[in-house]
């Protein structure tokens, strides 16, 4: 080198092709050819038009199946995207039914209803109670939840449609409701299981579990007691006590039997003088 040089660089960008096609029926956004830097994520949506349904998606020739979105993550080569779509005359509906609450215990009747195109589904359960008489939607009446559903508090129903017209542009669908599963209360009576003649015993109920109660009704031999409404009651006749009681949630129930006995007090001994008075 005899004199002064300079040298000067340039760079670009390396860029790839991803392309978008959609067929009658619905759009794919965005469309056409999209240029995408190296290393870029690039999302697409598919949406079918009204009357059509999303039958399948190619990706670069390869089915990812009827997906509504798909991603191109770091992209490092071109790519292409196809969706196709499928009329559907007669769609299915499936409708699970209001969400809904039960007492622990209790079952809970199904009120579901599947339509158009469908006809039949199944019910499956986020949790691990069990269906009666079967899953599906043709026999299934009622959901008894587990002891497990009942500590988790809730569960989510799922009626699923089948396929109405198979590998068509119809596909099955599903609808949730959540089954809230209201604690029920755990009640005893306290107090003495006994009295004296002429006297009384207070009863008191006692919630253990699933409180606070709200209503109490109190029993002898299995008959209500008029007036007995309250969480203490003054037991002066012998006989067989339950209570019910009821907490916020309407929930109710009755306490074990217990069997309160009169006691009558011993003969006053009479006292005679033993000797000359």
């Amino acid at each position: 080198v005899t004199s002064n040089r300079t040298i000067s660089v340039s760079f670009s960008v390396i860029t790839y092709t991803v392309t978008s096609t959609a067929g009658t029926g619905g759009t794919i956004t965005p469309l056409g050819a999209q240029t995408v830097n190296c290393g870029d994520n690039i999302a697409f949506s598919i949406t079918p038009d009204p009357g059509y349904v999303i039958l399948d998606v190619l990706v670069n020739g390869s089915s990812v199946g009827p997906v509504a979105s798909y991603t191109f993550s770091n992209v490092t080569a071109n790519h292409t995207i196809d969706a196709s779509f499928a009329p559907c005359t007669n769609p299915a509906t499936a409708n699970a039914g209001p969400d809904a609450s039960i007492c622990a215990g209790a079952s809970f009747t199904l009120t579901g209803v599947i339509g158009g195109g469908a006809t039949d589904g199944v019910w499956s359960t986020s949790g691990t109670g069990t269906f009666s008489s079967s899953t599906l939607y043709s026999g299934a009446t009622t959901y008894t939840p587990s002891a497990g559903d009942i500590t988790a508090g809730s569960v989510m129903l799922t009626l699923t449609s089948d396929d109405p017209d198979g590998a068509g542009g119809c596909p099955s669908v599903f609808d949730q409701m959540v089954l809230t599963i209201n604690p029920e209360p755990v009640v005893s009576i306290g107090g003495n299981n006994f009295f004296c003649t002429g006297g009384s015993t207070v009863l008191s109920a006692n919630v253990s579990a699933g409180g606070p109660a709200i209503t109490w009704s109190w029993s002898i031999g299995g008959s209500p007691i008029s007036g007995a409404n309250s969480a203490t009651y003054s037991a002066s006749v012998a006989g067989d006590y339950t209570v019910t009681v009821s907490n916020s949630f309407g929930c109710s129930s009755t306490s074990s039997i217990l069997t309160v006995s009169e006691n009558t007090p011993p003969t006053a001994p009479t006292i005679s003088p033993a000797g000359p008075l």
